[in-house]
C-alpha cells in the first residue's frame, strides 16, 4: 500500500491529509486556538471529588477541569494520598472500608481516598468537548518512534499487530537487554524489522524524556504541565513513517525545515521522499484532495451503486441511516437490499475513519430477511473497518437491522473542528416556519396593546418573512391594524434573521421590542 501525508499550511490553520493509493482516507485540521492536548502530562491539584458519579475533577490550569473517573486510576504513585487496605479504617475522617462512600482502587487493589486539595499526576486521553474537560487518567505513558514507556511497570510488551511470532521474541530480546528498571515498554507495530540500534537509540530517547518528567513531578507545584505532545503533523509523521510511506509534500518553507530536521533524528534509514511543494497551483488541487474534502461535511454521501447513506451528530451518539435511493436493481428484493447495505458498509467504514467520528454509533441498514444475509454485510463492515488505525467494537446486526459499534474518540470530530453552531439554527438545522413567526409577532402587538399607549409602530422583518406577509397573507398587516387599533408600517431589513423581528415606536423614537418580555 502506498501512502502520502499532504500538508496545506493557510494563514489561520494546518491541514493534513493522508492518502493511501491516492485516496484521501484521513483528514486532519490543526488551529492555533484549538491545538491539541491529547498526551499531554500534567501535575494537577484535586479541585472536588463526586463519589456519586465515581470521578475526580482536576485543575491542570485550563479553563475547565479535567474529568478524572475512578476507573483510569490505575496507579497512585504521586497521588500524596491515604489507603485504605482491606479491613482498616482512615483515621482521618473513621469512614470504614463499608461506608456509603465508594473509593477507586488503585493496581495495588487498595482503596484510595482522594482529598481536595491533593495533587496527582494525569494524562489527556480525550480532547475538551463543548463545556467538558478534558478526559485524564493517571496511567501515564510517553510515546517513542518504537517504543511507549510505561512508567511503574516491568514488563515488555508488543503490539498485537505484530504477528510473526519470531519478530515478536527478537524485538523482546532487545528490549529486555537494553531497558532499565522502574518502568515497562511497549513495542510498537513500527518497530518491525528496525535494527537493534535504532530500537536503543529510541528507548534512550523516551528514558530521557521519562527523567525530565520525574524531575518536574518533584521540583514544580500543581497545576503545571510536565510533558507536552508533540504538534499534530510531527505525531502523524511519527505514527505513519514505515516502508510504506513514500512521500510527504508540505506548502509551507518554515513547517518544511522543521520537519526535515525531525524526520533525520527519528528516522535516518527510512526511504521517504520529503517535498518542498512549490507550483502555483494549490497543493491540495495538485493532488485532487480539494473536491472530496468539500464533501465531508454534507450530511448525505452517495453509493457507487446509486443509494445513499445519511449521518447524523447527536449529544449522545452519531447515527448513519442506509436508503437505496436511485439503486433499482434487477434481482429481488432482498438481493437488493443486500446489494446496497455491502456498498454502504464499506463508505461509512471509509467515512468514520475520513469524519474521525468517535463514541457510540448506530446504523440502521435496510431489513433484510435471512440471517445469512446480515452476517454478509456484517463481515463486509468488519472487513473494512479493520483498516482503521483507531480502536473500535462492533456488534453483529440485530434483528431490527441496526449495528452497534463504539470507535475511539480523542479528539473532536472535523465535523465540529471546522464548523461552527448555525447563528439561526443554533445547531438544530431547523429554524421556525414562516407562520410561527408570523404568530409571534402577533402575539407581540397583542401584548404591547394591552400594556402601552403607543399607537404609531414600525414593524421590521426579514425580507423573506415580508414578502410572506404580503403576498400569502394579503391584509393581514390591515388586520392588526384594525384589531389592535395601531398604524402599523411594515418595512424589511436584509440584517435581520429570519426568525427575528424589531418594532419601532414614532412617538417615543427608540426601539421598543424588548419591552415585551
Amino acid at each position: 500500500m502506498d501512502k502520502k501525508i499532504i500538508i496545506n499550511q493557510t494563514a489561520g490553520e494546518v491541514q493534513i491529509a493522508i492518502l493511501e493509493n491516492n485516496r484521501l482516507v484521513e483528514y486532519f485540521v490543526e488551529k492555533p486556538e484549538t491545538a491539541s492536548v491529547v498526551g499531554n502530562i500534567y501535575k494537577g491539584e484535586i479541585e472536588n471529588v463526586i463519589p456519586g458519579i465515581r470521578a475526580a475533577f482536576v485543575d491542570i490550569g485550563h479553563d475547565l477541569n479535567a474529568f478524572l473517573p475512578f476507573s483510569e486510576i490505575g496507579h497512585t504513585h504521586h497521588l500524596n494520598k491515604k489507603t485504605l487496605p482491606d479491613g482498616e479504617i482512615d483515621n482521618s475522617n473513621n469512614k470504614p472500608k463499608n461506608s456509603d462512600t465508594e473509593y477507586p482502587t488503585d493496581s495495588a487493589g487498595q482503596r484510595v481516598i482522594l482529598k481536595t486539595g491533593q495533587s496527582v499526576v494525569v494524562q489527556v486521553v480525550k480532547e475538551p468537548f463543548a463545556q467538558k474537560g478534558a478526559r485524564v487518567t493517571t496511567e501515564i505513558s510517553i510515546p517513542g518512534r518504537y517504543v511507549v514507556l510505561v512508567p511503574y511497570r516491568d514488563f515488555v510488551g508488543v503490539s498485537r499487530k505484530i504477528y510473526s511470532r519470531r519478530e515478536q521474541r527478537r524485538l523482546r530480546g532487545v528490549i529486555r537487554d537494553a531497558k532499565g528498571k522502574g518502568y515497562g515498554i511497549i513495542i510498537r507495530t513500527a518497530a518491525i524489522n528496525v535494527s537493534q540500534k535504532d530500537l536503543e537509540e529510541d528507548l534512550k530517547r523516551v528514558e530521557e524524556e521519562w527523567g525530565n518528567l520525574h524531575s518536574g513531578i518533584k521540583e514544580k507545584n500543581a497545576p503545571t504541565i510536565l510533558f507536552q505532545e508533540m504538534k499534530l503533523v510531527s505525531s502523524l509523521v511519527r505514527d505513519l513513517l514505515d516502508e510504506n510511506l513514500s512521500e510527504i509534500s508540505i506548502n509551507d518553507r518554515y513547517l518544511y525545515r522543521d520537519l526535515v530536521s525531525y524526520v533525520r533524528e527519528i528516522a535516518r534509514k527510512t526511504p521517504v521522499k520529503l517535498t518542498l511543494f512549490s507550483s502555483r497551483k494549490p497543493i491540495f488541487v495538485e493532488h485532487r484532495i480539494d473536491r472530496v474534502i468539500d464533501k465531508i461535511m454534507q450530511k448525505r454521501v452517495w453509493l457507487p451503486c446509486g443509494g445513499y447513506i445519511v449521518i447524523e451528530h447527536t449529544e449522545a451518539l452519531t447515527t448513519i441511516d442506509v436508503n437505496s435511493g436511485k439503486f433499482i436493481g434487477k434481482g429481488t428484493h432482498e438481493e437488493n437490499s443486500v446489494k446496497v447495505n455491502s456498498d454502504s458498509a464499506v463508505v461509512i467504514a471509509q467515512q468514520l475513519r475520513l469524519r474521525d467520528i468517535g463514541g457510540l454509533v448506530v446504523i440502521d441498514f435496510i431489513d433484510m430477511q435471512t440471517q445469512e444475509n446480515k452476517d454478509s454485510v456484517y463481515a463486509v463492515f468488519k472487513a473494512e473497518i479493520r483498516k482503521d488505525r483507531a480502536r473500535w467494537a462492533i456488534q453483529p446486526i440485530s434483528e431490527f437491522g441496526l449495528l452497534e459499534m463504539t470507535r475511539q474518540r480523542v479528539r473532536r470530530s472535523l465535523l465540529f473542528t471546522v464548523t461552527d453552531k448555525c447563528p439561526a439554527c443554533s445547531g438544530t438545522g431547523r429554524v421556525m416556519s414562516k407562520s410561527q413567526i408570523v404568530a409571534r409577532i402577533e402575539l407581540w402587538f397583542q401584548r404591547f396593546r394591552a400594556d402601552f399607549r403607543d399607537r404609531r409602530l414600525v414593524l421590521s422583518v426579514n425580507p423573506d418573512i415580508a414578502a410572506f406577509i404580503k403576498f400569502s397573507n394579503p391584509g393581514l398587516m390591515r388586520r392588526f391594524q384594525f384589531r389592535f387599533f395601531m398604524l402599523i408600517k411594515l418595512q424589511s431589513d436584509p440584517e435581520l434573521p429570519l426568525d427575528s423581528f424589531r418594532v419601532y415606536s414614532k412617538r417615543q423614537k427608540k426601539d421598543v421590542t424588548n419591552s415585551i418580555k
